[in-house]
C-alpha cells in the first residue's frame, strides 16, 4: 500500500552554493509537474527568496551561533 503522504518540501539547503540562485526556476518546474500528478499533496517551499507564493514555507536559516546570540529577542 502507498504511505499517505500529505506534505512534500521541494528543494533544501538552498543557501548553501548556488542554490538559492537556481530556486528560481526549480521550484516552478518541480511544483509544476508534481502538483499537477499529486493535487492531493500540500508541497512546501524552503524560501521566498527568488519566487511567488507558495503554498507553504518552511523557512532554513543557516547562520553561526553568533548571528542567534546577537539577535535573540
Amino acid at each position: 500500500d502507498p504511505f499517505d503522504i500529505q506534505y512534500v518540501e521541494i528543494g533544501n539547503e538552498d543557501f548553501l552554493g548556488l542554490g538559492l540562485f537556481t530556486y528560481g526556476y526549480r521550484w516552478p518546474a518541480f511544483y509544476t509537474a508534481l502538483a499537477q500528478r499529486f493535487p492531493q499533496i500540500t508541497f512546501i517551499a524552503t524560501t521566498t527568496e527568488f519566487i511567488d507564493s507558495p503554498p507553504v514555507v518552511d523557512d532554513h536559516h543557516y547562520r553561526d551561533p553568533l548571528f542567534y546570540i546577537d539577535n535573540f529577542r
